[in-house]
């Protein structure tokens, strides 16, 4: 499937649209650092993970996705 990023900062697809938030953690530039509130930007060096800049470039692997359906037994008929 074949994506871009708007100017917007929006990841566009076949589908749609998908909001991203323009935090640091889910920047390319950034790389978080576990256990902590901060991210090493290539860009800015240090950097607390919920900031935001103006070099912000969306990383679709960073980007946590919702939280799949759960499907119940009761919407489904009976097998004969």
């Amino acid at each position: 499937m074949h994506w871009s990023i708007g100017k917007d900062g929006y990841i566009v697809g076949k589908k749609g649209t998908i909001d991203v938030e323009e935090l640091c953690i889910n920047c390319e530039h950034s790389t978080f650092i576990e256990n902590t509130e901060i991210c090493i930007c290539k860009k800015k060096g240090a950097v607390k993970a919920d900031g935001s800049c103006g070099k912000f470039k969306a990383d679709l692997l960073k980007i946590n996705p919702a939280a799949p359906l759960v499907l119940d037994d009761k919407n489904f008929p009976e097998k004969r």
